[in-house]
């Protein structure tokens, strides 16, 4: 349909400007096939995106591959955890308990608690540590003639 006023074309199937060289069907097709793109690009940011905690931003984040759950906003730089998006300072400030339950990071340890369990960790790490390399220098000199008392003088 044609306005005899202005010149103005419109589709009366669609009540929309005319899609000048497109037939109704083949007009369908392409707006089918773009709400089929958004309803994609929709379930990507839903599954692959999480909204930012951070108070006012709002901004989509996405995670990069199997990094650190652990996401600083670029925008508002807002700490939190991806997948519970707890607050970094809770976490600083009362440890695991501060995730949610369901969150793979909780724990019921507290911040001294964990500190101690990672100390002694480190600490058994470098006791291992220790010993494999006295059991190397111990490997090394074993080959050694002079250290088995097999040297043989010249007389």
């Amino acid at each position: 349909m044609t306005c005899d006023a202005c010149g103005f074309k419109t589709c009366i199937t669609h009540m929309l400007p005319y899609h000048v060289g497109q037939a109704c069907e083949e007009y369908d097709a392409g707006c089918q096939e773009q709400i089929d793109q958004e309803a994609a690009s929709e379930e990507f940011l839903s599954e692959m995106t999480k909204v930012c905690p951070g108070p006012g931003c709002g901004i989509h984040t996405i995670k990069a591959g199997n990094a650190c759950d652990h996401i600083t906003c670029m925008q508002c730089h807002f700490d939190y955890c991806w997948t519970c998006l707890v607050p970094y300072d809770m976490v600083r400030h009362i440890g695991g308990t501060a995730h949610d339950r369901d969150c793979h990071l909780w724990t019921d340890e507290t911040p001294a608690q964990y500190k101690a369990r990672k100390a002694a960790e480190r600490k058994e790490a470098k006791g291992r540590y220790a010993a494999n390399s006295l059991k190397r220098k111990r490997s090394e000199t074993e080959d050694i003639p002079e250290e088995r008392g097999e040297l043989k003088r010249n007389s």
